[in-house]
């Protein structure tokens, strides 16, 4: 009698919170989130690294570390190009809106209001079109210039410039990585089975993370160093 009530209680429960919860959209991978960092603390911007379960992500900070999160703790956002380049980060301001952040840098929040492309009755009309320019480039000439006009040189030469591949993980997953490859070769079933598989992860998710570290030529350099040496055990502890 008891546990028909606290069913029939648990129910009612639910039916209430389904009526104002929704789907959460899926989120991929490099995309830009707004994530619980700590709790209590105020939520860091980074980007998605990998999906790991259904509601499952990982998260991947500018400092290089990682973090796991569920998806009710991460809110996608539009600010791309913050997370990706110091320059932007460096001259960011946090009291300021997106928006103003990017105006003030030269650099724009939407692409297509900044190169609008043009209807077919623009087309059609080629006088509409050159009426509406002339507007905008007295807007223009009215709105505050970008203070911050470094941020976008910057970004030229950097982009000008052949950068070579700097993938590098992060301890505790080169650890893992190395001790797996160590006890079971490539056998991916053992090591999804094994008690350091912390994550619960899938083989083939396990051959995606050794895949990855064989990807960093500096890291996966070290290892096949050690390995041609004398065969000392390679601390894989995390």
């Amino acid at each position: 009698m008891i546990t028909k009530k606290r069913e029939k209680r648990r129910q009612s429960v639910k039916r209430t919170f389904d009526r104002h919860s929704r789907p959460l959209s899926e989120l991929s991978a490099r995309q830009p989130v707004y994530f619980q960092h700590l709790e209590g603390e105020r939520w860091k911007l980074e980007s998605v690294k990998e999906k790991t379960g259904p509601k499952t992500y990982i998260v991947e900070g500018t400092d290089g570390g990682t973090y796991r999160r569920n998806r009710v703790l991460m809110r996608p956002t539009s600010v791309v190009a913050r997370l990706d380049h110091s320059q932007i980060r460096k001259a960011w301001d946090d009291k300021k809106s997106v928006e103003q952040n990017m105006r003030e840098m030269g650099l724009s929040t939407d692409p297509n209001k900044t190169i609008k492309i043009p209807k077919t009755k623009e087309l059609i009309s080629p006088q509409l079109t050159e009426e509406k320019m002339e507007v905008q480039r007295a807007k223009a000439k009215l709105s505050k210039k970008p203070s911050q006009l470094h941020v976008v040189k910057e970004l030229e030469e950097e982009a000008s410039k052949k950068t070579a591949s700097r993938a590098h993980l992060s301890d505790p997953e080169w650890h893992f990585c190395v001790y797996m490859m160590e006890k079971y070769n490539e056998d991916y079933k053992a090591m999804a089975r094994d008690m350091k598989n912390h994550y619960q992860d899938t083989p083939k998710q396990i051959k995606k993370r050794i895949n990855r570290f064989k990807n960093c030529k500096e890291q996966y350099a070290a290892y096949l160093k050690f390995k041609q040496g004398e065969g000392s055990k390679m601390d894989t502890s995390d």
